[in-house]
C-alpha cells in the first residue's frame, strides 16, 4: 500500500511558499533583498543564454521581452515572493512585486535594447503611467536585455547613464505644457550600485506624490556568439 505524505509543509503549496518568504523589517530591507534574488536570476539566465539567445532572437524575438518578464516573475514567485507579470497597475507593468500584509510594492520594466529613446520610454513609463509614488512604493526597475550589440555590457550601461541624461534635457527643452499639465520627472542624482558592475540607480521626484522615487537601471547580457567552430563529427 503507498503512503501517503502527512506532513503539511509538503502537501500543502500555500504552507510552503510561507516558509521560503523573505522576512523583511522595511521597505528598505525589503528591496534589498529582493535586488539580491533579481541579480541572481540573472546570474542564473548568464549560464543558459545559448537557449534565451535561439529563443529571443530567432525563434520569438516578437514575445522576447515578455518570455524574460515572465520567467522572471516565475522564478520571484517560487522564491517566496509575490511576483506577477502584466498585471493592471495604472496599467499593463511588466512586473510587479509585492508582499503580503504590507504596503510594499516594486515596479518593473523589461525593454529589449533597441533604440535609446524605447529605453527612455520605459523610464517614463515607469515613473508617469504605473508607480504611485506613495510610502513604501517609491522604488522600481528598468531591466534591459541585450540581444545584439558588438561593444561590452560595461559600456552599454555606462552609455545608458549618459543617455538619460541627454534626453531629460532635450524633453525640458522641448516641454510646452499649460499649467494644468504635470511637468517631466527627471533624473535629480545618478548613483552606482554597490551589488554588480552592471547596474546604477537614479534619483526623481516622483511627479504626483513629490517623494523621492529611486529607479534601479539593469542590463542583462543574452548575447550568444560563440567564435569556435565545432568539431566535426568522426565517422
Amino acid at each position: 500500500m503507498s503512503k501517503k505524505l502527512s506532513n503539511p509543509t509538503l502537501t500543502s503549496r500555500k504552507i510552503h511558499k510561507e516558509s521560503r518568504r523573505p522576512h523583511v523589517e522595511n521597505y528598505e530591507e525589503f528591496l534589498d533583498k529582493l535586488y539580491d534574488d533579481i541579480d541572481y536570476i540573472i546570474g542564473q539566465f548568464s549560464k543558459t543564454k545559448n537557449i534565451y539567445y535561439q529563443a529571443m532572437v530567432k525563434d520569438n524575438s516578437k514575445n522576447g521581452e515578455n518570455l524574460i518578464n515572465a520567467d522572471i516573475c516565475d522564478r520571484l514567485d517560487m522564491g517566496g515572493w509575490d511576483a506577477i507579470h502584466d498585471p493592471n497597475v495604472n496599467g499593463h507593468c511588466d512586473i510587479v512585486v509585492t508582499l503580503p500584509n504590507t504596503n510594499y510594492q516594486w515596479l518593473g520594466e523589461g525593454k529589449i535594447r533597441k533604440d535609446k529613446k524605447y529605453h527612455y520610454k520605459g523610464l517614463k513609463q515607469l515613473l508617469h503611467r504605473y508607480s504611485t509614488g506613495q510610502d513604501e512604493q517609491t522604488a522600481g526597475g528598468l531591466l534591459i536585455y541585450i540581444t545584439k550589440s558588438n561593444i561590452t555590457q560595461k559600456k552599454i550601461t555606462e552609455e545608458w547613464e549618459s543617455d538619460i541624461q541627454i534626453f531629460d534635457a532635450q524633453q525640458l527643452e522641448i516641454e510646452d505644457i499649460d499649467a494644468e499639465e504635470i511637468p517631466i520627472s527627471k533624473a535629480t542624482s545618478f548613483m552606482s550600485c554597490p551589488k554588480t558592475s552592471f547596474a546604477f540607480y537614479t534619483s526623481h521626484q516622483h511627479p504626483l506624490s513629490g517623494l523621492e522615487y529611486s529607479v534601479r537601471h539593469r542590463t542583462i547580457d543574452f548575447r550568444h556568439q560563440p567564435k569556435d567552430q565545432p568539431e566535426k563529427s568522426k565517422k
